[in-house]
């Protein structure tokens, strides 16, 4: 009897043990996505699909093995979503400012 109750112990210990644990993609997602947003001129698309796409891993991996770190992996898909709009925004305003400055020098 006292040999099933501290496996159950034990076993209960290991299973909180590995449920305590943060998801490292789910980390790896908010440090991409606020690189986005920081770098979004340059490089931060690149960046920001990248935190996208390891955002998306670690809510599924975080389904299947309840590990921490959904709030985080939400953050990073967010701020990555955020990077990759400024991004594209930025590189729109620039074009469109070349192509209006070559319309106004031809003339």
């Amino acid at each position: 009897m006292d040999t099933k109750r501290n496996n159950l112990i034990t076993n209960g210990r290991e299973s909180l043990k590995e449920n305590d644990q943060t998801n490292t993609n789910a980390v790896i997602s908010l440090t991409l996505g606020i690189l986005s947003v920081l770098f979004f001129p340059f490089i931060g698309w690149i960046l920001g699909l990248i935190g996208l796409v390891y955002g998306n891993r670690s809510l599924r991996q975080i389904e299947d093995t309840k590990e921490k770190g959904k709030n985080l992996a939400v953050a990073g898909k967010v701020c990555s979503i955020v990077g990759i709009v400024l991004s594209l925004l930025s590189t729109i305003i620039a074009v469109g400012g070349l192509v209006m400055l070559s319309f106004r020098t031809s003339f």
